[in-house]
This record gives C-alpha cells, sequence and structure tokens, in this order.
C-alpha cells in the first residue's frame, strides 16, 4: 500500500450503532463504537485500503487512528447523543502529527463537524489535514468492523498507558511477560489532543519538555529525572523546535519566531536578540556553542550563546531548514544540510569550534533530520534516505544501512550501543552491524531527543520515554 502524504482533514465521522451502556452512572457513549474497522481512503495523492481504529478516551470522547499505513494523522472526537437516537461527533481544531486539522460540517447535522453513526460496521468521515501551507481533503469509509477491542480500548493501542505496567499490558490488561523493551520507561503522557515537539535534558535528573495543541502552548519541567513535571506557559505562540541548556540554569529555545533565553532553568524567558532567528543550535559544552542561523549563515559562540560570530565557510550555500550539527572531539564537529538550491545534502566539517567549516561530502539525494558521529570518520544520518546511511571516511562517502527501515529523528551511539529512532526504534548491539526492531514499541513517532551519557530522553507524539542504553540486551 502506497504512503499518504496528506496535508489538512475536513471530517465527517459515520457510523451507526445502538450504543448502550453505563459506567459510574454515566452513559459511556463509546462503548459499541471502539474497535477495528478495514475502510478505504482517498485523497489526492493515495487511493487504497487500509485499516482504522476508534479507541476510547473518555465517556464520550474517542481517539480516530487510522493505520500507519495510511500515514495520516489520528486525532479526538467527543461523542454526543442525537434527538434520532444516533451519533454525533464534535471535533476540535488540533494540532496532529505533521501538521493541523480542522473539522468540517456534516450537511444534515448542523453543528456537528464529524458526522453520525449510521450502522455497525461503517465508519466515514473526511478530514481537512494541513502541512506546510497545503491542504488536502480525504474521504475515508470503512467497510467492516473486523474486531472490537478491549472496554477501554487501552489494552491493545501500542503504548504504555492508565493503569498499565507495560505496553498493553499489567494493571486491568492481561499480565507482562518479560519483554526485550524493558529498557524503556514511559515518563509522561500528552493530554488529549496535545502531541510533544521538543525535549532537552541539562543532567539524568533536570530537563524540560513542550507540547501543544490547538489553544495551549505548554512546557513541563522535571528536577527528578521525569517521575514529577511541573507546566508552565511558553513564552511563544510559536511551534518550540529544540531545547537546550547551556548549564543548570541557562536555557535557549529555538521556536518558530525565533530563539528565547532563560536564566532561571527554563521558569521566565526573554526574546534572545543576539540570534533572533535560528533553525537549529547545539551545544558543545558550557562555553562553545553553534547555531544555523538564516538561509546562508552559520554562527558560533564562545561565551556560552551570549554572544555570537558569523562562521567562515569555504564556498556558498543555502541551506534552508534541514539542519543538523554533532560535535566528536575538542573542537571537531560536523553540520550537515539540505541545500534549497538544487535540493541535495551536503557534510561540513569544523576544527575549531564552529568559527570555520570546510566542504568534506559529495552531494547527497535526500533531506537530513539528524546526524550522529562516533567519531572523526564514522557517522550517521537520518533523513529520507531509506533509513539511515553510514560514512567511515569522515563525511567523504556514505551508504545505505541495511535492517533499518525508518524515516529519523534519532540516532545515537555509545560505547557500541546504539538506537535509530522516528516512525520506528530500532537497537544495535554491535556498532550499528546488525539491528533488531522491537515490534512491540513501534510504531514509534519519535520527534526529538536529548541524550545524557548512557540515558536518551525521547520525545514521541505522545510520551516521553527514558531508554538505558546499558538495558538493551
Amino acid at each position: 500500500m502506497k504512503k499518504q502524504l496528506s496535508i489538512f482533514a475536513l471530517l465527517f465521522l459515520v457510523v451507526s450503532c445502538n450504543l448502550t451502556g453505563t459506567e459510574d452512572e454515566q452513559e459511556d457513549l463509546t462503548v459499541e463504537i471502539t474497535g477495528i474497522y478495514e475502510a478505504l481512503f482517498s485523497g489526492d495523492t493515495f487511493v487504497g485500503s487500509s485499516s482504522l481504529r476508534i479507541e476510547k478516551l473518555t465517556h464520550e470522547e474517542v481517539r480516530i487512528i487510522p493505520h500507519s499505513s495510511a500515514s495520516y494523522p489520528s486525532f479526538s472526537a467527543k461523542v454526543e447523543r442525537l434527538a434520532n437516537g444516533n451519533f454525533g461527533f464534535k471535533i476540535a481544531n488540533q494540532e496532529v502529527s505533521g501538521g493541523s486539522i480542522v473539522g468540517g460540517e456534516f450537511p444534515s447535522l448542523p453543528g456537528y463537524n464529524g458526522g453520525v453513526i449510521v450502522s455497525d460496521n461503517q465508519v466515514v468521515y473526511k478530514i481537512i489535514f494541513t502541512k506546510n501551507g497545503v491542504d488536502e481533503e480525504v474521504q475515508t469509509v470503512s467497510t467492516e468492523k473486523v474486531d472490537d477491542i478491549d472496554e477501554d480500548g487501552t489494552c491493545e493501542n501500542g503504548i504504555q498507558d492508565g493503569d498499565e505496567t507495560g505496553i498493553d499490558c499489567g494493571g486491568t490488561c492481561s499480565q507482562c511477560e518479560e519483554s526485550p523493551t524493558s529498557f524503556i520507561d514511559t515518563l509522561k503522557t500528552a493530554s488529549s489532543g496535545s502531541m510533544f515537539w521538543a525535549i532537552g535534558f541539562y543532567n539524568n535528573q533536570i530537563g524540560l519538555a513542550y507540547s501543544r495543541n490547538a489553544v495551549e502552548n505548554t512546557l513541563f519541567k522535571t528536577s527528578d529525572g521525569g517521575e514529577n513535571w511541573t507546566p508552565f506557559n511558553s513564552p511563544t505562540t510559536s511551534i518550540v523546535r529544540e531545547i537546550h541548556f547551556l548549564n543548570e540554569t541557562n536555557v535557549l529555545l529555538v521556536a518558530d519566531d525565533g530563539v528565547y533565553r532563560s536564566d532561571t532553568g527554563g521558569l521566565t524567558w526573554s526574546p534572545d536578540t543576539t540570534l533572533a532567528y535560528s533553525y537549529s543550535i547545539y551545544i558543545i559544552d558550557e562555553q562553545h556553542a553553534v547555531a544555523a542561523s538564516g538561509s546562508y549563515i552559520l554562527s558560533y559562540s564562545e561565551d556560552g550563546g551570549v554572544t555570537w560570530a558569523e562562521s567562515a565557510i569555504d564556498e556558498t550555500f543555502n541551506a534552508g531548514a534541514e539542519r543538523s550539527f554533532h560535535f566528536v572531539e575538542e573542537g571537531i564537529g560536523y553540520v550537515t544540510f539540505r541545500n534549497g538550491s538544487d535540493a541535495k545534502v551536503y557534510v561540513y566539517k569544523t576544527n575549531d569550534y564552529g568559527k570555520s567549516w570546510t566542504y568534506v561530502s559529495q552531494p547527497l539525494t535526500g533531506s537530513v533530520t539528524v546526524t550522529h558521529f562516533q567519531d572523526e570518520n564514522i557517522g550517521f544520518m537520518g533523513g529520507e534516505f531509506e533509513g539511515i546511511i553510514k560514512t567511515i571516511d569522515g563525511g567523504a562517502t556514505w551508504s545505505i544501512v541495511e535492517g533499518v527501515e525508518s524515516s529519523n529523528n534519532v540516532i545515537y551511539f555509545r560505547d557500541g550501543i546504539g538506537i535509530v529512532g522516528g516512525s520506528y526504534l530500532f537497537t544495535t548491539k554491535d556498532n550499528g552491524l546488525t539491528w533488531e526492531e522491537p515490534s512491540e514499541l513501534n510504531p514509534l513517532s519519535a520527534q526529538a531527543f536529548s541524550a545524557i551519557d548512557n540515558v536518551i530522553f525521547i520525545a514521541t507524539q505522545q510520551h516521553i520515554l527514558k531508554i538505558s542504553l546499558n538495558d538493551i540486551k
């Protein structure tokens, strides 16, 4: 089945059920809706069959989850009983994976922007999914309900939630078995309609995470390794892309409308006028940092990001927004970027903390989201390369890594153990020679990560995860 690259989604939902049932003296409007459906999807860029899952969030709210093969976003919808005894759906404007959706009006039901249930085994909806400013209207019609899921919809959703002690097990679900994903802890779950976008940790205890929905932008801080999180408002209504700790109290935040600085550990913020706009920042140590600022500019700082100077580059380039830094030794680092002029990926190297950069690779076809070098010669790059690619000659040449099939936002190695995460998670114990996929964890939908020695904190769309490389077996 082809992958759908959808872009905006207008919503009608249609399924007819005789929904009954109460819980805690409140009628559960979702009891007969939850389940797995075969479905046909049609849009500007995709027509094909896949499956659809409807899961309970509360007595009157569900999450609609198209199968990952269709690449449509999941979203929440409120269920209400109609005068004729059927059920209507209301969909609030909400941020979703890769963009946002807005509900559309169902013609025969004024005020209901989702739709109406019309039969036991059929769901019909349209959504307008907006991505990068482009809209696509997609219609989905289920042909058959193929399976029920557990009463509250949480024991088969591929995530650890509710009272579960593992992914879809423990608590009110079936007993957990010993799992190869026991190296993963779920620290926090996003609220309904929200998703995580960015994360940054200073050490294994102190960190910040950012989530967003249609009406709220929220930063969360932990001082105990993710056991507890304190929410407070983001300094901007724009999307936050990166969070970087210079030290325990000084933090830089990269958003779509500029860079913000905190000298209170993230509790208060002010715009950073010295680096007004940046696509990406990399903290080398407490004094040194580099940044990609504007279409043609790389910058460096030698005073903890207080002041910045423009780097020297051995040729002109037009980098656009797709850039990734990584440093391996004192002063030695790499930047990879996609050239906006020819849509190729280029690799540059620095030996002086980013003061100057030298071109080291041939142009690569694809796009780049993350770069990780193990040393001055061996490196990995993730993006749109049919997985990840690897160099053993300092970035001069690259080849596809077999066994990893995933678009990626996470690559991290330490002492021969590594992970790759994006739409799926892969692990290696032999420095990338062979890879394993812990299938019960996937799909992962990793957005961002922050690594502290052998511990990696990952922000997926719905969860903050903690992964210990020492526990990968």
